[in-house]
């Protein structure tokens, strides 16, 4: 989490995963506040969840966002890769 002046500005949830040929850390939520953004929280956020990363020899970090929101173009520039062969599917209730 990041502070600033006792308040919360940003956060980053996740968890380990196995994956049948390695370990993987899954980004479940990335979020810094709307007036906060542009500071760096970010990517401090996604540094520290890579130096845990490496700490515990998990090889990839993974995500899923919106192509049509501005965190792809934030990702882009954090060095993440869109990948082509996975596929997000959901069923409507």
């Amino acid at each position: 989490m990041v502070f600033e002046e006792d308040h919360i500005s940003g956060a980053l949830f996740g968890h380990t995963k196995t994956w049948w040929t390695n370990s993987q850390f899954m980004i479940d939520e990335l979020f810094i506040a709307p007036e906060k953004q542009g500071k760096g929280y970010g990517r401090l956020l996604l540094g520290q969840t890579e130096q845990f990363a490496r700490k515990y020899s998990i090889e990839r970090l993974i995500l899923m966002t919106n192509k049509f929101m501005p965190a792809l173009r934030f990702y882009d520039k954090n060095d993440f890769n869109k990948v082509d062969q996975y596929i997000f599917m959901f069923k409507q209730l």
